[in-house]
């Protein structure tokens, strides 16, 4: 019999540079790599080519890309489709919202919660509503577009472009188990995630004074990078107004399996965030057995379930918010059996969420591309 033709999948991952895309990309290409249909090649901007897992059969072409944003965009909408021309790929999956609309059949994996907008100044609103549209108009380019969590579809298939959401396809990220550890709880609770205006990192503060008045040896660990200085600024303003200082801790970045470690040792970890997509921290959590408190929002229960986490109200009244976040802390601090019986409610949630079950959904998709 003829050997029948590989269909040459181009990965497109210059913006996969850190965090959650990275993670992402590096569990996805193993799977596209052992299946014998696919003939696979990533292109990786200059200086982050060694971050990805490249297995021997996948070809890497590393490329020179601007760092101004505009620039950036530009290069890709020319250049990306020249490659993949030249390679004469067949697909071109792009680890971004957005893609090059010239090049041959655009696969998009869609990540960022366009929600975020709402909590930030009026100049970086421009760049979500650009990115909306960026999305809104790659889609139409597109053959599918992957999502990472249901929710979010919603946010960029909005009336009149709602007939988009036919396109796109939920393949959620997963979290891989830490090995070799044996949590040993200490009496500490764990925030996770970057200094941004959405991660609520103040309204925390706040809660967490009033937390000692009821439990004054309580720790609370905080890791991120002050990517908002002006965030990290009013943060340590708060800590030194609140007299925090012999009880909070802002950690900075950590790498992530000293993350999950202090994760997996802490009697809670917070997220009072009020825009993620599918968050990776809180799935985090739920694995490592360590019992959540976060807002009671669609795209929170979306990983966590109706009853794998605390969920806490949201009110547009900080005073009550405080009141609020501050009592669910002491009480589930102050309930083991509470902690436990949601711990296990989460481990249940994650059975079903594997690397596996996403690249199966992506590696079916991409095989049925014409």
């Amino acid at each position: 019999m003829p050997k029948v033709r590989q269909k040459h999948i181009l990965i497109n991952a210059i913006h996969c540079k850190t965090g959650g895309g990275l993670v992402t990309l590096n569990h996805v290409i193993p799977y596209l790599a052992k299946d014998e249909s696919f003939k696979v090649t990533v292109i990786a901007n200059k200086g982050y080519e060694e971050r990805i897992s490249m297995p021997e059969n996948v070809n890497l072409q590393v490329v020179n890309v601007p760092e101004s944003f505009l620039k950036m965009i530009w290069w890709e909408q020319v250049n990306i489709p020249k490659i993949a021309r030249k390679l004469r790929a067949d697909i071109t999956f792009n680890f971004a919202n957005y893609a090059p609309l010239m090049s041959p059949n655009n696969v998009l994996y869609i990540t960022n919660n366009p929600e975020v907008r709402h909590y930030v100044p009026f100049n970086e609103k421009l760049y979500w509503y650009a990115l909306i549209g960026m999305t809104t108009l790659s889609l139409f380019f597109s053959k599918v577009g992957f999502t990472n969590g249901r929710y979010i579809q919603g946010c960029y298939a909005m009336w009149p472009f709602s007939f988009l959401k036919k396109k796109m396809v939920v393949a959620t990220t997963a979290c891989d188990v830490l090995k070799g550890c044996n949590p040993k709880k200490e009496y500490q609770i764990l925030a996770v995630g970057d200094f941004y205006p959405h991660k609520n990192y103040p309204l925390l503060l706040k809660a967490f004074s009033r937390v000692l008045n009821d439990l004054p040896d309580l720790k609370l660990n905080i890791i991120g990078r002050p990517v908002r200085v002006d965030i990290a600024d009013e943060m340590k303003s708060l800590i030194k107004k609140l007299k925090l200082e012999g009880n909070v801790q802002l950690l900075g970045a950590k790498p992530l399996n000293e993350t999950k470690e202090l994760m997996a040792n802490s009697l809670v970890y917070v997220n009072p965030s009020d825009a993620e997509t599918f968050s990776l921290t809180l799935l985090e959590a739920m694995t490592l057995g360590t019992a959540s408190i976060v807002k009671n929002y669609d795209f929170q229960k979306e990983v966590s379930g109706e009853s794998g986490a605390f969920y806490v109200p949201a009110s547009n009244q900080e005073h009550l918010n405080v009141k609020l976040w501050s009592e669910a802390i002491v009480s589930l601090v102050q309930d083991e059996n509470k902690r436990t019986m949601i711990e296990q409610n989460a481990m249940e949630n994650v059975r079903d969420i594997s690397w596996e079950k996403m690249a199966t959904t992506i590696v079916t998709q991409l095989k049925n591309i014409k």
